[in-house]
């Protein structure tokens, strides 16, 4: 267990430097990349498309209620990006070393949820910045972390086995992605919603993420209730995909 911990991180300190190695800025990229990104959309959607947040007749910052929803986005988006073709990458360790080859999606997950980090710190220093009043509850977006650090790794690992079988996985999964970010509830609110629109909405994970990240930013408001179902939800994906692994990985070798 120590060993496996131990190569994880080593695998995800090597994962983050290498994304950065011979950039101008190198590791300020973690900080730089989600802050443009916010700056794009912000602007295009508050100055361009004059989008407003208005909750119980109270106008709300729309740059802090827009990185709420990104955050998450782009942390489980990142992660099937990579997770699909994380054997195939990886072909020379899963041939030729003997180790337990759930590290590979653990430490992607783990590196990915370094920057998810950054990105909650941002956020709260965003509040700060734009709001004036950061709370010590807004500090309780942290614990969104547990969730989020199982739902993904059990993404991570259900779409890395799969890829070794499916080629097209890679394809599938860049199409998914700018699907999920137009039915969840990152530009919009999702009590504005359609009421055509309203079930797939509901039943997406990522909108119950987004509104319980929104609820400790915006409104101090903890929803203890939302954060346990979500670490429900990904300790019952964690277990069946590091299952369904198990019963694929052998297989592994042959397939790449």
């Amino acid at each position: 267990m120590k060993e496996n911990l131990s190569l994880s991180l080593n695998l995800s300190k090597r994962e983050l430097l290498t994304r950065y190695k011979g950039s101008l800025l190198g590791f300020f990229w973690v900080f730089l990349s989600p802050l443009l990104l916010l700056a794009l959309y912000s602007a295009v959607f508050q100055y361009i498309f004059k989008a407003k947040w208005d909750v119980s007749g109270e106008e709300l910052n729309f740059t802090i209620a827009l990185f709420c929803g990104l955050s998450p986005y782009f942390f489980l988006t990142e992660l099937m990006g990579k997770s699909s073709e994380l054997i195939k990458n990886n072909g020379n360790l899963v041939k030729k070393v003997v180790f337990n080859r759930l590290v590979l999606p653990f430490s992607t997950t783990l590196s990915s949820l370094f920057t998810l980090l950054v990105n909650f710190s941002l956020l709260l220093i965003a509040s700060q910045v734009l709001d004036g009043n950061l709370s010590m509850y807004e500090f309780l977006v942290f614990f969104y972390l547990i969730p989020l650090f199982f739902i993904g790794f059990g993404l991570s690992v259900l779409l890395s086995c799969l890829g070794a079988y499916f080629k097209d996985l890679s394809n599938i999964v860049n199409f998914i992605n700018p699907v999920l970010m137009f039915i969840s509830p990152i530009f919009f609110s999702a009590d504005k919603v359609s009421p055509i629109f309203n079930g797939v909405i509901h039943y997406n994970p990522l909108t119950h993420i987004i509104n319980g990240i929104r609820s400790v930013v915006l409104h101090g408001n903890f929803n203890i209730s939302n954060f346990m179902t979500l670490t429900l939800l990904g300790l019952i994906m964690t277990a069946c995909s590091i299952f369904l692994f198990r019963r694929l990985e052998e297989d592994f070798s042959d397939l790449i």
